[in-house]
């Protein structure tokens, strides 16, 4: 049963029978920052979304790793960011629009953007950010397969860069 966190065994090892466990679900990564702010404001048209606030600052996006119960296996991550444009819903923009920043095959669980990157984005204007992530084990036929939750992508967090602190 791939619902479970914990591995079962199949047989009784005292038989004198091959005991092996399967274990393969993942879960996707999931993100600590940016973080969120008090609130959106009123007018704002994403008040129904929780929007994060990334100062320049600290121009860090940060996410848990992924993990998995009963095996060893190293994940890279891939990360994206794109621009929200006219209010057009995050998965639409993580989907079709170019991209502001991406880097491939990480193996930190955090990536620091470059100052070229931070002088793109713009103060008021909201992105998204998506992490991705992978593992060598995810190939079919690999002896050690693991699958991740949702194709190894984490949930989109919608943000707004400030030029001040972040007030959490």
């Amino acid at each position: 049963d791939p619902t479970l966190t914990t591995p079962v065994p199949l047989n009784d090892p005292n038989d004198g029978m091959c005991t092996f466990q399967v274990c393969y679900i993942a879960q996707a990564p999931t993100f600590s920052m940016p973080q969120f702010t008090n609130g959106a404001s009123a007018d704002d048209p994403f008040g129904d979304f929780n929007v994060a606030t990334m100062s320049r600052k600290t121009p860090m996006v940060v996410w848990t790793p992924s993990t998995i119960a009963c095996q060893s296996t190293t994940f890279t991550y891939d990360i994206k960011i794109v621009h929200i444009i006219n209010n057009q819903p995050p998965d639409d923009a993580i989907m079709s629009n170019g991209t502001v920043y991406e880097n491939y095959s990480l193996t930190a669980t955090s990536a620091l953007l470059p100052d070229n990157v931070m002088k793109k984005l713009e103060e008021g204007e909201s992105y998204a950010v998506q992490v991705t992530a992978k593992s060598p084990d995810t190939k079919e036929g690999s002896l050690s397969f693991v699958l991740i939750n949702n194709d190894g992508k984490s949930s989109w967090r919608m943000f707004r860069v400030t030029d001040g602190d972040v007030v959490t």
